[in-house]
């Protein structure tokens, strides 16, 4: 059976709670639990190109918002939640919307949750920007952490090797590894293992049981067994401790990577490349749990 939650408790985090329990002909059960951690997500671990190009803009970004990149950081983690909303839409399916404000960066935020009878929900993701001007936006999407066991990766999109939006250089096609093997090893730990232009992305466990995210629109897509507050504080990556769920980021928008150089302005990357924060944005996709596919015996 399935079941679709909105735990009470925590309406301030615009926490889903998915619980996807297979029962499969070998009497196997597995539950599946995967909270939104960061439900509004528009920043991520920086890379050495953010860090040289930072330097430059820091002292002036102290008092020009418009080139503080900086507040991003905490204009997800720090949103206010003023509305939920909960809908019966008919006998099966019922619909969860959460409104926000986002007083660091003074815009406003919007997810719907539509739950299905069957456990498949569909994710709605809104931005509106306010009236001032900011920098532009790191990202922007979803950050899900999945339980621990489900190591096995699978995608269509652009791949084997990571992509960004300026690095788009993969041919597209059905690709399969795991969470561990789709780190990338930089200098010091940074943003790596993007995978762009993801019609959907699976995440299961060795018995093949899991979730499967199906976007409307293409994804960007990363899956790490270490947080962005663990990637921002370590110099290197022995130091830090491979946590046992996977955070897996869905995501409708990510800058490049920039690196004209990594110490001037033009470590940022170019026009085309960056998300203006003074656009609406949105983008939606599909959570569902994956079953353990049953071969038949010839």
């Amino acid at each position: 059976m399935a079941q679709a939650l909105l735990p009470a408790a925590s309406p301030l985090m615009g926490t889903l709670l998915i619980r996807h329990r297979a029962t499969h002909a070998n009497r196997v059960e597995t539950s599946l639990d995967t909270a939104g951690k960061s439900a509004c997500a528009t920043a991520g671990p920086t890379t050495n190109n953010d860090r040289g190009a930072w330097k430059v803009f820091r002292t002036q970004a102290a008092t020009d918002k418009s080139l503080n990149i900086e507040l991003w950081r905490e204009a997800g983690p720090r949103w206010d939640v003023k509305e939920v909303r909960v809908e019966k839409v008919d006998g099966s399916t019922a619909k969860v919307t959460v409104r926000a404000d986002l007083p660091v960066v003074g815009a406003t935020y919007a997810m719907t949750y539509t739950i299905h009878g069957d456990g498949e929900i569909q994710v709605e993701c809104g931005y509106k920007p306010g009236a001032e001007k900011l920098s532009m936006m790191p990202r922007f999407g979803t950050e899900l952490v999945v339980a621990p066991g489900f190591e096995n990766l699978a995608w269509y999109g652009r791949g084997p090797k990571e992509t960004m939006i300026d690095r788009a250089f993969e041919r597209i096609g059905v690709y399969r590894s795991t969470v561990d093997k789709e780190w990338v090893e930089y200098m010091r730990p940074q943003e790596n293992g993007n995978k762009t232009e993801v019609r959907w992305v699976k995440l299961t466990n060795a018995a093949g049981v899991g979730i499967l995210a199906t976007g409307a629109a293409p994804l960007n897509v990363a899956a790490r067994h270490f947080t962005k507050t663990d990637m921002e504080r370590a110099g290197y990556t022995f130091q830090m401790k491979p946590h046992p769920e996977t955070y897996l980021n869905l995501d409708g928008a990510q800058m490049g990577a920039g690196g004209i150089d990594s110490w001037s302005p033009n470590a940022y990357p170019m026009t085309p490349y960056r998300l203006p924060s003074g656009e609406e944005r949105s983008f939606s996709y599909t959570l569902k749990g994956v079953a353990a596919e049953v071969v038949a015996k010839q």
